[in-house]
């Protein structure tokens, strides 16, 4: 397991599901959402980073913290919910950022021990407060429980490979499962044929019977933005951090 956390120091915030399968109309599009951030540059252009994220509350978005580190403020992010698996408009606009108390912002950019690395991939987690309740035909997916399971489902809405665009909410099974076994806990495992790339960070991970067991957090040894190992952020609604964490948004 050592060695799984070695490969954990050369890890990037995960993208989207390159070879993943396009979901259909249903539950698990309807409380998926796509995230975008922009971040305003001197030179007057923008910096834009997307993920995905998971609807857990009408008004509430799961993802992961990282997606946000350039949004100097709410206004600077927006919520796209999805129609089967396409993206569509009006974006939902955001009132509060809520991030996980230990996140370290550009954590993957800073040098940091295998036990650091554990640490701010685990706490890589964030709520969006929606400033308006989602529309009614969409539906919060439940969070799930503790434990270390073995039949595991990501979500995401990234790129589709190096060369390909974002968009398009796909879904792949995990497998070669393998949960750490001290400190913070995290899932290593690998999305079946497909990848994850840019874009599905934040992307609900779900445990066999259809709840939001995690979300993605990173990928390991990236190539063009995507990899064919990711590392899965759990997120136990009865960790105390994370209750706060949804109740502070929820105020």
């Amino acid at each position: 397991m050592r060695a799984l956390l070695a490969l954990a120091l050369l890890t990037t915030p995960v993208s989207a599901l390159e070879g993943g399968t396009p979901l259909t109309p249903g539950a698990l599009s309807r409380g998926t959402v796509a995230i975008q951030a922009v971040a305003p540059q001197p030179d007057g252009k923008v910096r834009m980073s997307e993920c995905t994220g998971a609807l857990i509350a009408r008004d509430l978005v799961l993802t992961a913290a990282h997606c946000l580190d350039e949004a100097a403020s709410p206004q600077h992010v927006a919520v796209f919910f999805f129609d089967g698996s396409k993206a569509v408009p009006p974006f939902a606009p955001v009132a509060a950022i809520i991030r996980h108390p230990a996140h370290v912002k550009g954590w993957s950019r800073k040098p940091g021990d295998i036990e650091t690395r554990q640490a701010e991939i685990s706490a890589d987690i964030a709520v969006l407060k929606l400033a308006t309740p989602a529309p009614a035909d969409k539906t919060p997916l439940p969070l799930g429980a503790a434990g270390k399971p073995d039949v595991l489902t990501v979500l995401g809405a990234g790129i589709a490979g190096p060369q390909g665009r974002s968009g398009t909410l796909k879904s792949a099974p995990l497998a070669n499962i393998r949960h750490t076994q001290s400190g913070p806990q995290l899932a290593f495992a690998t999305p079946g044929k497909a990848r994850v790339c840019r874009g599905d960070s934040g992307g609900p991970v779900l445990d066999g019977s259809g709840r939001i067991w995690g979300v993605s957090g990173a990928i390991l040894r990236a190539e063009g933005g995507c990899s064919a190992r990711a590392v899965v952020v759990p997120v136990d609604p009865r960790n105390p951090a994370l209750k706060a964490l949804i109740g502070n948004a929820a105020q």
